[in-house]
């Protein structure tokens, strides 16, 4: 999750501040760009590497086990990260959700 929230930031310095507001965003940026972080990020289970395998939109996307999603928030213009577990639940601890966010 760090790794992914790190390649969302890089977008954003490329942007003057603005954050993608889908992962299709930050995936184009990251094969246009010179930072390749993003397209050689694999799922920790097995499933390989780029959109809707390693990461995914939190809203609408797929949500397999290892996968970091995305959910850009429109009022804040910020976003929020989740993780996904072996079970592809959202990681947690005593009943607490796991997440990145900038806000």
């Amino acid at each position: 999750m760090h790794a992914f929230q790190t390649v969302v930031e890089i977008y954003a310095v490329n942007y003057n501040g603005n954050y993608p507001e889908t992962v299709e965003q930050l995936s184009q940026d990251s094969l246009t760009q010179s930072e390749r972080t993003l397209s050689a990020m694999e799922n920790t289970h097995g499933y390989g590497a780029g959109p809707d395998k390693s990461y995914t939109n939190e809203i609408g996307g797929v949500k397999l086990p290892g996968i970091v999603s995305m959910q850009f928030d429109s009022a804040s213009f910020g976003y929020t990260l989740y993780g996904y577990n072996a079970d592809g639940n959202k990681m947690e601890s005593k009943g607490v959700t796991y997440l990145l966010s900038n806000h």
